[in-house]
């Protein structure tokens, strides 16, 4: 038997300009996990089982290539890993909500990509398991910015700038945050397709856009490192306004975030992609509950307690 997860992750500041050789600052969310368990089998072949969607798929040999993501994700898995087809049980599980800019479809590759490997034997090393994931990213979303594989397989917080420059956050003090679902799916690919084609439109003022999320992100970064919340609140308020500009929020979103900054959150901004998804809010201990209980109360159809560790709980 073999057992994997993987988390989820979660931009907090620098999303589509990432896109575009500026750096974005993001986390993992282990709240929220993909779960991927085999177990050998007497029959012939694998047998995947994916609840969620709810599915079920009798493969008895490995087909030449499916439209399906899992089926393709697990025959370039053991193609990867130079494994022959076993007779197996797969079974894969997540709680980690699809289409809401949380890399739900990296967690499940990267669970996926673990599990197989332990179960066959076979110990690949993480840059490895990097470019595996990475290029079943690229296969399903285009032109991904990359920080979706960086964060989820190598499971810390990130200062992210492509194509793989990579960096560990300093954060002076435990970092709050709210993560309010709101119940819109969003494309990955349609809203990144939606920037460039803003970008070609208006290529000056896109690339002051682009410039200007950057020294956020660096300022930010710093604000991380010496424990200035407030600051750091002004900041993601700012990039919403930007995310706003490029076209990739909604009026639901936007409204999630005026509810969270009049309720006491020190920012608020999309996540992801946009287009939907998920609202980040950074909040005090004392905020939380407010917070948490105002967008609900808005409509949001989830709202998760993020914390994330100071350097020195992280490093002993």
């Amino acid at each position: 038997m073999s057992f994997a997860r993987a988390c989820a992750k979660l931009i907090l500041m620098g999303e589509h300009a990432v896109v575009y050789q500026q750096p974005a600052l993001a986390l993992p969310l282990p709240q929220l996990e993909a779960q991927v368990r085999i177990e050998a089998s007497e029959s012939a072949g694998i047998l995947l089982e994916a609840p969620d969607l709810p599915a079920l798929w009798d493969l008895p040999e490995p087909p030449q290539s499916s439209p399906e993501p899992l089926i393709e994700t697990l025959v370039r898995a053991l193609d990867a890993l130079q494994a022959p087809w076993p007779a197996c049980t797969v079974r894969i599980e997540s709680k980690i909500p699809v289409a809401r800019g949380l890399g739900s479809g990296t967690a499940v590759t990267t669970a996926l990509w673990r599990a197989m490997a332990n179960y066959c034997n076979v110990y690949p090393g993480l840059e490895q398991s990097l470019d595996f994931v990475q290029g079943m990213d690229q296969l399903y979303h285009g032109r991904p910015s990359g920080i979706d594989a960086q964060v989820i397989v190598r499971e810390m917080p990130l200062r992210f700038m492509r194509p793989d420059h990579y960096s560990s956050l300093d954060l002076a003090q435990p970092l709050s945050l709210l993560v309010a679902d709101s119940g819109q799916q969003a494309a990955t690919r349609t809203q990144v397709e939606k920037v460039a084609e803003w970008r070609l439109a208006q290529p000056e003022r896109s690339e002051w856009v682009f410039q200007e999320i950057g020294a956020l992100v660096a300022r930010a970064e710093s604000c991380l490192a010496k424990a200035e919340m407030e600051s750091l609140g002004i900041l993601m308020n700012r990039n919403q306004e930007l995310l706003i500009e490029m076209g990739v929020s909604t009026d639901g979103l936007n409204q999630l975030c005026s509810v969270a900054r009049q309720a006491g959150a020190l920012g608020a901004k999309l996540s992801g992609a946009g287009g939907g998804g998920v609202v980040v809010c950074l909040v005090s201990p004392e905020s939380q509950h407010s917070v948490s209980e105002a967008l609900n109360a808005a409509g949001a159809v989830a709202v998760y307690q993020v914390r994330v560790p100071a350097r020195e709980e992280i490093n002993g």
